[in-house]
């Protein structure tokens, strides 16, 4: 499934990926430029949802009841990870 999906990213031009055709296979995926753009964009985002986790939390409990609160915590909610967040601030 994540094959698929870096191979389907690179195909919409927002990853590079690198075969070094080696007998043991290796491949490396890199953000492009466009890749890179729209890293920056969600930046925004994944901040408004860190910092509206609880109210976005106690929304989803409110209409799918107390057990979906902590799915929500436990996906960290807001941002697909926090360290991209890390990543991008630091790579630029």
């Amino acid at each position: 499934m994540l094959i698929q999906q870096l191979k389907e990213l690179a195909s919409d031009g927002l990853v590079k990926r690198t075969d070094y055709k080696e007998i043991i296979p290796r491949v490396d995926y890199s953000l492009t430029p466009l890749g890179k753009s729209l890293a920056q964009a969600l930046v925004p985002l994944c901040s408004w949802g860190m910092e509206n986790t609880a109210e976005v939390t106690r929304v989803f409990a409110r209409r799918e009841g107390s057990s979906y609160a902590p799915t929500l915590q436990a996906k960290g909610f807001g941002c697909w990870s926090r360290s991209h967040t890390k990543l991008l601030h630091h790579r630029g």
